[in-house]
């Protein structure tokens, strides 16, 4: 990491302050990481001034991937309130609740698709009733990479179907679940 002098001043300074912080906390070990890395960066020492501390990514998630997070928790939020609002006692007898089971974001995925499923539905509270239906099943959200590609394939017709307003319902549901 090339850091211009001013930018190593203000994140020395930053470390600094955050080393103070972590010590009244009680911290002592990350105060200390933070002190050292202060210094490092003081010393000259480049990216291993940073070795003992987090740093965020460097990186934005792109637009596409934000998109397509949204239109997985809009599509599971309408299977999950179609299925207990809209249909009979039967018809939700004839789906195995396993069918509809939440796939999830890859965790080890670097692009952190889960991280910001997360982000939108415990930080911000989005998506209530689903996760709601998540928590009542003690499903996860952490699909640890499988059925990936069947995801996406469940997103592109839930977008074909999703304009059917108020006709959505267990047919529909059916022509998401057998992609």
């Amino acid at each position: 990491m090339d850091l211009k002098y001013n930018e190593k001043v203000f994140l020395s300074n930053q470390f600094k302050i955050l080393s103070l912080l972590y010590g009244i906390k009680g911290n002592e070990s990350e105060a200390k990481n933070y002190e050292l890395a202060a210094e490092g960066i003081n010393f000259g020492l480049g990216d291993e001034a940073f070795m003992n501390i987090e740093l965020p990514d460097d990186h934005d998630m792109d637009k596409k991937s934000k998109e397509y997070v949204f239109e997985v928790l809009e599509m599971y939020n309408k299977i999950y309130g179609v299925y207990q609002n809209k249909l009979s006692e039967k018809e939700r007898e004839s789906l195995d609740i396993n069918d509809i089971k939440f796939i999830g974001f890859d965790g080890n995925s670097s692009q952190g698709l889960l991280y910001f499923c997360n982000y939108l539905m415990d930080d911000l509270n989005r998506f209530g009733r689903l996760g709601s239906f998540i928590k009542e099943h003690h499903w996860e959200r952490n699909s640890h990479g499988d059925d990936d590609a069947k995801l996406k394939k469940m997103v592109e017709k839930y977008k074909s179907l999703k304009d059917t307003g108020d006709n959505f319902g267990l047919k529909e549901i059916e022509d998401i679940l057998s992609v």
